[in-house]
């Protein structure tokens, strides 16, 4: 027999909300108490929780970037801070701040915006954007039903 609804309900709603946060399919499946098979099942079967997935996996993008942003943030601008050791003992703290991270952080705010996928009519057509980086490779064209590469050039 299958769950009762409100089960059901609670447990998509969990799984979608741990999503939006910015955790793994996996972990919010497992924070949800949701098997794979029915969740894939859910996601087949109902076009409206396939647009909440789909939702929830966009806001959880933004937020682990939020969330890395703010942990860049933290080690290279405030540093962290290190235990210090003297003859096996420790005798106090120091802050150290990670010149590498902050030197990546600023050359990515400079930079352009990264190489997009943008969906276009459905699922089953898709516009790559490339800058940069070239075009998509040979594996990641196969994973496309219909694909239009555009190259974008910038004035500089």
């Amino acid at each position: 027999m299958g769950q009762s609804l409100p089960v059901r309900t609670r447990r998509r709603q969990t799984f979608l909300r741990e999503l939006a946060a910015g955790r793994t399919v996996a972990a919010a499946c497992e924070a949800a108490h949701i098997a794979w098979s029915t969740l894939y099942h859910w996601r087949r079967s109902s076009a409206e929780f396939r647009a909440a997935w789909d939702e929830a996996a966009r806001q959880g993008e933004d937020a682990l970037a939020a969330r890395l942003d703010s942990e860049l943030v933290r080690r290279a601008v405030d540093g962290v801070e290190e235990p210090v050791f003297h003859a096996g003992e420790e005798i106090g703290t120091r802050r150290r701040y990670s010149d590498p991270l902050l030197m990546f952080g600023v050359r990515e705010r400079r930079q352009k915006p990264p190489p997009a996928v943008i969906p276009q009519g459905g699922n089953s057509r898709v516009t790559v954007i490339v800058e940069q980086l070239g075009p998509p490779t040979e594996a990641e064209l196969a994973a496309l039903e219909s694909v239009t590469v555009v190259e974008v050039k910038h004035d500089e």
